[in-house]
């Protein structure tokens, strides 16, 4: 015989479940204040209300107990008579003044808005069903508001604040009259051993009028009323700031220790509940008794003496409408010569750019994050449209040598440093409410953007294209919606954004935004500074500085010669004082060497790195050349130890999966492998490759197929190097720094190709040779891969230090940015230039020019 069963929930469970979704007091009382906002309040305002002005001459059980849980040494100062905890008149004084402090902390907790309030339907129907789907099916309220919850878990967050909780509402009918009710729930009920969830019960209470009391209750503290009056009209005047309806929660027997500290973090958390721009139309309104201020109004006003604005709206369509507002420098500071420049003759950057702003410009997402990682297209496609604010502010001031160099806008850093201490990062809101934690100061996702990781990959100046901004330096908000943007989805916990594919497309969409900002600035920089030294002549400046200071120094020694009679040389006299024109010169060749210095001093930051990789690499070639030995003979012993037990031929009448030899065979392939990269890595850094000598480029070359065929072939790469009657040159060089030059490119192509998408029936790389002028050997590199992604605006950014378009499947960098950034400062250490040329029917080509020290024609003559 069979029957159904129906599951049940126990009562203990199901108030788990809340707390578990509303972990903090903080974040339980943002989604009260959330629940406001949905029901088209004007305002809410939420007040720690003492319960007792003076000590009381005793305290009901349920207070009394609260109480001793926190004060336990407090016991002494109370007598029960006849169940009642009275206060003992012979205290201590000591003792007494302890107990009026800790009576003090026995407040209550009230929320208090002005919305639709709830009918006794809404409090049936929504509010006593846990998980209920209402906001869901009801997405807009009444007055056009998305609605923030989903979970239908909030009522929870009762619970989570105190034992005790009392809801008043008061509602309007279609037909114009007033209700209201009150409702009630003691939260210990659901702690009782075996209950399930139906047998816990809600009170309610029809026709009572608790609300309004409530609303006369705190509009009577003296700081809310002052705080509502100023603006007691809406920004529509026709609809005044009325309190008819409404909602007020009083929750008492509070769980957690609120201290000045805990009030002072929950008002600035209320700060940021509501983007800047929208907190004219929901104000929130914070008050503590024990405490008191005048200044009552939360808010989080937006400092708007920024150094750089950026809004960004992306759009459905995948175009991304980018508008910039440049603010850091003085324009009419702006010589006419900055914008002969290369990088600022053309929009955005030539003169007529700055002198109209904001910027305005329009990239799609394919630009944005480049053609290589479909995966992560698709996922950038499925969030829909969001917007993107963000403000950067720079803490100090430059120093005079600094102002010469860069027309920076005076500002005063103190205002800065203290609002930046507050409300930076960069926060995410949906539907006009904060999801937390993301850009929540002190909080574990502040930097979930990861902008601290790559300002100390790279801690470059501004000057310095590639320069990363930190996050303590930024902040801003971006802007989704629940219907829009239904992909990116809340956890559980409503703290967070579920971190699917379509979040990880998000972030990085907001990274490259930002790297426009980034590119903006460093690019506008770095050519005030190369302006500066074109000005100054820096070369020139070094060597006549450098000349003035040896004659200074050899006209100090000339005066301090030997002394005679075995006495002492006095001391030399004060050089004669020098001209300002020669004062003016070494100080500028000082500024000059401190400027090289700090450049070199960075690229050594990056070489070290580079050398310690190589010098582990280095230490380890007598290991790789035994395994290398080793791995020439294993699988071939191994079959010869087998074929005596088992032939080759026999094996081979089984299926492959039972066939040793198929394995062995499958090791011997993996293991050619193997040996031809650590052939190719021990080749690299033999001693004599690390040394300085006269090279052949031509036998460079000619090297380079057979080195590289063992990784090519398998990948079905040609590689052809193109003599084409040009000379032999020769170049005093160091050899593993042209293998960095070519490796580096080698490697870029194969990449390229194995990413294409595209059938390609070959992939080839060629190298095409010739000697101009007798001085410079030029080498074309090209390859009929993809070429460029196009997240490259610029063929020059490929050389800008920690520039890639290598990703992984999640969208993250996983290139190094090194390459060509490292080929670029070879070939310039040489003499040489490096420029990317467009080719026509797709592929990469790019044109290496290396000054030679010798040239041997074909005929036998040789040019020096």
């Amino acid at each position: 015989m069979s029957k159904e069963l129906t599951f049940k929930v126990s009562a203990k469970t199901a108030r788990l479940i809340g707390r578990e979704n509303v972990s903090t007091a903080d974040g339980a009382i943002s989604e009260l204040v959330k629940n406001s906002y949905d029901a088209d309040a004007k305002v809410s305002i939420v007040a720690f209300v003492c319960r007792y002005k003076t000590l009381p001459d005793s305290l009901p059980a349920e207070e009394h107990r609260w109480l001793m849980q926190r004060y336990p040494q407090l016991a002494t100062c109370f007598e029960t008579t006849n169940g009642i905890n009275v206060v003992r008149t012979d205290v201590p004084e000591a003792d007494r003044k302890l107990l009026e402090a800790a009576v003090l902390r026995i407040r209550e907790l009230i929320i208090l808005d002005n919305g639709n309030g709830m009918s006794e339907q809404a409090i049936a129907e929504n509010w006593m069903v846990i998980g209920t789907n209402f906001k869901e099916k009801n997405e807009l309220s009444e007055g056009g508001r998305t609605r923030t919850g989903a979970k239908g878990i909030g009522r929870f967050a009762l619970d989570r604040l105190g034992e005790k909780s009392v809801v008043a509402s008061r509602t309007r009918s279609p037909s114009g009259s007033f209700a209201g009710l009150t409702w009630s729930v003691d939260w210990g009920a659901f702690e009782h051993e075996g209950a399930v969830l139906e047998d816990v019960k809600a009170v309610l209470d029809e026709d009572t009028d608790d609300f309004r009391a409530d609303v006369e209750r705190l509009l009577a503290i003296e700081p809310i009323a002052e705080a509502l009056k100023p603006r007691e009209v809406a920004a529509n005047p026709a609809d005044p700031l009325v309190w008819n309806t409404g909602t007020c929660i009083r929750i008492s027997l509070l769980r957690d220790e609120w201290d000045d500290g805990a009030i002072g973090t929950l008002r600035h958390n209320l700060g940021l509940l509501v983007p800047p721009d929208e907190q004219a139309s929901f104000r929130i309104v914070m008050f503590n008794e024990a405490s008191p201020s005048e200044d009552v109004e939360v808010a989080s006003e937006v400092l708007q003496d920024f150094d750089y604005k950026v809004e960004a709206a992306v759009g459905s369509d995948g175009n991304v409408a980018i508008s910039i507002w440049r603010n850091e420098l003085d324009i009419g500071g702006m010589s006419d010569a900055l914008f002969e420049r290369n990088d600022m003759k053309a929009f955005p950057f030539d003169r007529a750019s700055f002198d109209k702003l904001p910027i305005k410009y329009t990239r799609t997402l394919t630009e944005l994050l480049g053609t290589r990682n479909r995966k992560l297209l698709d996922a950038a496609s499925r969030i829909g449209p969001f917007s993107v604010k963000l403000r950067f502010y720079k803490f100090t001031i430059g120093s005079k040598d600094d102002q010469r160099k860069y027309p920076y806008r005076s500002f005063q850093p103190g205002p800065r440093k203290e609002w930046l201490d507050r409300f930076a990062g960069i926060k995410i809101y949906r539907d006009n409410f904060f999801v937390r934690p993301y850009g929540e100061a002190g909080g574990r996702a502040f930097d979930w953007l990861g902008l601290g990781g790559r300002r100390a990959a790279n801690p470059v100046q501004p000057s310095r294209k590639g320069w990363p901004v930190s996050p303590k330096n930024i902040t801003g908000t971006i802007s989704i919606s629940r219907k829009a943007n239904a992909a990116l989805g809340d956890q559980s916990n409503r703290e967070s954004i579920i971190e699917n594919d379509e979040f990880i497309a998000f972030r990085e969409i907001v990274l490259q935004i930002i790297a426009e900002f980034e590119r903006d600035r460093s690019t506008i920089l770095s050519n005030l500074l190369g302006l500066y030294n074109d000005e100054t002549a820096s070369e020139g400046v070094r060597l006549e500085g450098e000349r003035i200071a040896e004659e200074i120094v050899q006209a100090a020694e000339s005066q301090g010669g030997a002394g005679t009679s075995g006495h002492a040389a006095p001391p030399p006299s004060r050089p004669a004082a020098k001209t300002e024109y020669e004062r003016l010169t070494l100080s500028r060749t000082v500024k000059v060497q401190q400027q090289e210095i700090r450049e070199k001093h960075e690229e050594l930051m990056v070489l070290q790195s580079l050398a310690t990789l190589g010098t582990v690499l280095v230490s380890f070639t007598h290991e790789m050349g035994n395994l290398q030995n080793a791995m020439g003979s294993r699988s071939s012993g191994l079959a010869e130890i087998l074929e005596p037990f088992l032939p080759r031929e026999r094996a081979a009448q089984e299926k492959p999966a039972f066939n040793p030899y198929v394995m062995l065979d499958e090791w011997a392939e993996e293991d050619r492998k193997v040996k031809q990269w650590f052939s190719f890595v021990l080749n690299s850094v033999r001693p004599e490759r690390r040394r300085r000598k006269h090279i052949s480029l031509r036998d460079h070359l000619n090297d380079l197929p057979s080195a590289w065929q063992g990784f090519l072939e398998p990948r079905h790469v040609q590689l052809h190097v193109n003599y084409s009657g040009a000379p032999d040159a020769t170049i005093l060089a160091f050899e593993i720094e042209l293998d960095s030059i070519f490796h580096n490119l080698i490697l870029n192509s194969v990449e390229a190709f194995m990413d294409d998408e595209r059938l390609q029936t070959s992939r080839v790389i060629t190298l095409d040779t010739s000697v101009r002028d007798g001085r410079d050997f030029v080498i074309v590199y090209g390859d009929n891969g993809p070429g460029l992604d196009r997240s490259i605006l610029r063929p020059s950014d490929i050389f800008e230090f920690g520039n890639t378009t290598k990703r992984d499947a999640a969208g993250k960098a996983v290139g190094t940015g090194l390459g060509m950034w490292i080929l670029s400062s070879i070939v310039r250490k040489y003499g040489g230039s490096a420029e990317v040329k467009n080719s026509n029917g797709g592929g990469f080509r790019i044109e290496i020019r290396l000054p030679v020290s010798r040239v041997e024609t074909n005929d036998g003559t040789t040019l020096h």
